[in-house]
C-alpha cells in the first residue's frame, strides 16, 4: 500500500504535466474513439490530475508505435501508448528471431570462410590500410551507433525542427539487451556447432523440402513480379501501346 508521502511525491510530479497518449491507429476508429474517451477522464484519477492529450502514431498495424514506446518514447510516465498486447508481443518475437537468424547466418560465414579449407587460386593475405581502415571504422560506428540516441544531448535533438519536434532521447532497456544478446549467442553457437567443420555435403535445411525450395525461390517474389508485373506488361499494355503507335 503506498504511504501518503509517496502519494504525495507522485502528485507532485503529475501536477501541470502533460501525459501523451499516443494511439496507434488514425483518427476515427474505433480504437482511436476508446483512445480519446480514456484520455478524456483518466486524468482525474492520477494523482496531480496531469493533462491527458491524445496523439496519433498510425502505421503497421500498431508496430510503429511499438518500436517508439521501446526505443524513444521517455520512460517517466509521461508517454502512454494505446496499443494491443499483441503487437509488442509481435515485436518482441520478430526481434528475437532476428537477433538469432542473424548471429546464425554470421556464424556460418566466418566459419566457412575462415575455417574451411582454402579453394581458390590465389594467395590471401591482410588488406592494404587504404581497405582495413574505413572497414574499421564502419564496424566501430556499427557498434556504437545505437549509443548515439542516449541523453539530453542525442541525434534527435541535433536534427529536430520546429515541423518535426524531437520526441525525447531514447533510453536503454536492460532487459531487451540482455534478452537479445542471449539469443544471439545461442545463434552464434549453434552456427559454430553446425558449420565448424565445414560446408556440409547436404545442407540441413535439404530435409525439408517445402522450406529448403521457398528459400531457393526467395519466398517466390521474383516468380511474382516475373508472372504478376513483367509478363503483364510485355504481354498485354506492350502490344497495345505498338497498336496504339
Amino acid at each position: 500500500m503506498a504511504t501518503p508521502a509517496a502519494a504525495d511525491a507522485v502528485a507532485d510530479f503529475y501536477s501541470g504535466k502533460q501525459i501523451k497518449l499516443i494511439i496507434r491507429s488514425g483518427v476515427g476508429g474505433s480504437y482511436d474513439s476508446y483512445s480519446r474517451l480514456l484520455a478524456r477522464h483518466i486524468g482525474k484519477h492520477i494523482p496531480g490530475n496531469p493533462t491527458v492529450v491524445p496523439k496519433n502514431m498510425e502505421g503497421a498495424g500498431g508496430l510503429r508505435l511499438a518500436n517508439f514506446l521501446y526505443g524513444a518514447a521517455p520512460r517517466d510516465g509521461t508517454a502512454l501508448g494505446a496499443t494491443s498486447r499483441s503487437v509488442a508481443q509481435i515485436v518482441f518475437v520478430a526481434g528475437m528471431v532476428t537477433a538469432f537468424l542473424t548471429a546464425l547466418y554470421v556464424a556460418r560465414m566466418l566459419w566457412l570462410t575462415f575455417g574451411a579449407a582454402y579453394r581458390g587460386q590465389g594467395h590471401p593475405h591482410e588488406a592494404e590500410a587504404g581497405i582495413l581502415v574505413p572497414l574499421v571504422v564502419l564496424a566501430v560506428g556499427a557498434a556504437l551507433a545505437g549509443f548515439v540516441g542516449l541523453g539530453d544531448n542525442s541525434i534527435s535533438t541535433w536534427i529536430q525542427t520546429p515541423l518535426l519536434p524531437s520526441e525525447g532521447p531514447a533510453t536503454l532497456n536492460l532487459g531487451l539487451i540482455v534478452a537479445a544478446t542471449a539469443v544471439a549467442l545461442l545463434g552464434l553457437l549453434l552456427g559454430t556447432a553446425l558449420y565448424r567443420r565445414g560446408l556440409p555435403e547436404r545442407e540441413y535445411l535439404e530435409r525439408l523440402p517445402l522450406v529448403w525450395t521457398t528459400l531457393q525461390h526467395k519466398y517466390y517474389l521474383d516468380d511474382l513480379y516475373e508472372r504478376g508485373l513483367v509478363r503483364a506488361v510485355a504481354g498485354a499494355l506492350a502490344p497495345a501501346t505498338y497498336w496504339f503507335d
